[in-house]
This record gives structure tokens, sequence and C-alpha cells, in this order.
């Protein structure tokens, strides 16, 4: 298997490259210029894409990884993981970067035929229940776990959006947001706006990744994990 490896660190890119090449891989490591100007790929390419450097990409940028390769891998932490669903028209793999060696080889192995590729310690997470998916993402307690709803309202505060444009973007009365920001706070046993305010924003990769897995639900029923 041929990987293109690029990692926003020069360092642990070349440490990740020599691991692999020991493992038996064909591993060429890309500049981020070489890996936008790229023309069509091939169905034997795998690119092992660090999350941090696929997190500052525009949408234009992603859409043109998606048609440039087929398989795409994504590196990072758990909180990170709302990348993986980005890509999900290719063959696409998530490996959690504290991920052990036999877990990691086997989730870039496992895209070879098959729609998507987890690594282990993901597929452990995923199994977990609601509550306690989002207390380990968020590394908060909470009183019970958050809806839906209520993530796209942390969303919304995450983004830095006032109660007033929040009712305006959803076409709701403002008394309906100020209820569900509230309940947000009770679960979250945050006291006032400004902590409030604080928490999404200091939390907004979990948020985002919370948020996907509420969206992406079916994914993981073709898994048979849900």
């Amino acid at each position: 298997m041929q990987i293109h490896l690029i990692h926003h660190s020069k360092i642990e890119g070349a440490s990740l490259s020599l691991f692999l090449r020991n493992m038996g891989f064909q591993v060429n490591v890309i500049s981020k210029t070489a890996f936008l100007q790229r023309g069509e790929g091939s169905n034997e390419l795998v690119l092992l894409l660090d999350a941090n450097y696929l997190a500052v990409l525009d949408k234009s940028e992603i859409k043109n990884i998606c048609k440039t390769y087929e398989s795409i891998a994504v590196i990072g932490y758990l909180k990170q993981m709302y990348l993986f669903f980005e890509l999900l028209e290719n063959q696409a793999g998530y490996i959690c970067r504290n991920e052990e060696v036999k877990g990691f080889l086997k989730t870039i192995k496992g895209l070879n035929g098959n729609e998507y590729s987890l690594s282990p310690s993901i597929l452990k997470f995923i199994c977990k229940s609601r509550i306690l998916q989002q207390e380990q993402l968020l590394q908060h307690g909470l009183a019970k776990y958050l809806t839906k709803t209520e993530l796209k309202i942390m969303k919304e505060v995450m983004e830095g959006r006032k109660a007033k444009e929040i009712a305006e973007i959803w076409n709701r009365s403002i008394h309906t947001i100020y209820n569900h920001r509230k309940n947000v706070m009770r679960k979250l046993k945050l006291d006032g706006i400004f902590r409030l305010n604080k928490f999404c924003y200091n939390k907004r990769d979990a948020i985002l990744t919370l948020l996907s897995l509420y969206q992406n639900h079916q994914l993981f029923q073709k898994l048979n994990l849900k």
C-alpha cells in the first residue's frame, strides 16, 4: 500500500513516515503546496492527513482532497473527530492520536475495500452511552445528557451569537432560545452567560464532534455499533 503523508509538524511527520516504512508501507511525505496542486489520484493511494492540518483548510480545499484521493485517513484527537465526517463521500478512516501500534495499522489496512475504518479506541468510545461520550469529550460532569438541539445552541454560542440573533436565524421566539440556553447551563452546572460563553469557546472541537455524532448516527448502524 502506498501512502501520501502530510503533517503539520515536520518532526512528527518524519517520525511517522519512518515508522510506516518500517512496517512495510511505501510512504511519500508531501508539502502543502504539492498537496493542494495534485491532479487525479490513484485507487492504490491512501492519504494520511494530520487533523490539525485538515482543520485549517477551507471547504473548497477539502473538496479538492476528496476528488484527488479515494481513501483518506485522519490522525487526530478524539475531540477532533468531526473532521472525519467531512470526508464521508470517500473511503474514510480516523485514527486516535494515542492509538496503539496494532490498532493504528489495522485502521490503515481497513481502508482496503471498506467504506469506513475507525481505530479501536474510537470504536470503544462510540459504544459508550451518550452522557459518557459527552462527559469524556467535554471533560465536564453533566446533570443529564445534552440533546441535539442543545448542542446546536452551544455551537451558536461558540460562534459568538446572542440569543436574539439565534432566534432570528432559527425562526424561533427569543424565549424559546432563552429556555434552551437555560437548560444547557443547568445540565452543565454553569452559572451565568459569561461562563457558558467561555465554556463553549474552549470546547469548540468537542461540541462539533458531539453534534456530528448525533447527525451521523446512521453511520454507526452500518458498522453494527448501535
